[in-house]
Formats: structure tokens, C-alpha cells, sequence
């Protein structure tokens, strides 16, 4: 969140925003826990965080639900050729430069 918010503030770009959002809180919350690799505390601390960063998923080009992994890679590599296929972009990715005639 804080890095696309950088590039969107500070930076002139043709940036396109994905949004990778939990398919619940409560499933969101059971992964934090069966890792294992954090106390309570911050789990918590992190519920909270992503509470707040899904009300700022508005802002964003695109939302991919993190349900199932390898639907969600295939909804990225979607979005991807899409963004690629538009006229603003090349193959691959850069903005297209015209000359003038």
C-alpha cells in the first residue's frame, strides 16, 4: 500500500494498480495462524492493517482475490496482457513513444 501510494503521489506514470485482497478476513486471519510464525499480538496488528487497506482497494486499476493461487496468477497474467495490449503500451510495457509527422 505504501509503495503505490508513493508512485501515485509523487510519480508522473502510466502505473497500473493491482489490489491482491484476502478472499475474508476470517480466512485471511486463519492463514496468519496455521503459519505459525507469529504471536497473537501481531496477527492482530495485521487484521488491522488489511482492514484498513481494503477500504483503500477502491483506488486501485484491479482487484485479485488471493482464493485460490493459481487463479489468481492466471488473473495477474491476465492483467498484464491486457494492460500490455492497450494502445498507451508496447509489447513490453513501456509506454509508447510517436514520432511526429
Amino acid at each position: 500500500m505504501q509503495g503505490a501510494r508513493q508512485i501515485r503521489d509523487k510519480m508522473n506514470t502510466d502505473a497500473v494498480y493491482v489490489f491482491i485482497a484476502p478472499p475474508s478476513l476470517e480466512e485471511l486471519e486463519q492463514r496468519l495462524t496455521r503459519r505459525g510464525t507469529e504471536d497473537r499480538a501481531i496477527i492482530m496488528t495485521r487484521l488491522q492493517n488489511a482492514r484498513e487497506e481494503l477500504a483503500d482497494m477502491v483506488l486501485y486499476d484491479y482487484v485479485i482475490v488471493n482464493d485460490v493461487l493459481e487463479d489468481a496468477v492466471d488473473m495477474l497474467r491476465a492483467i498484464i496482457i491486457a494492460e500490455r495490449s492497450r494502445k498507451r503500451r508496447s509489447t513490453n510495457g513501456t509506454p509508447l513513444q510517436f514520432k511526429k509527422v
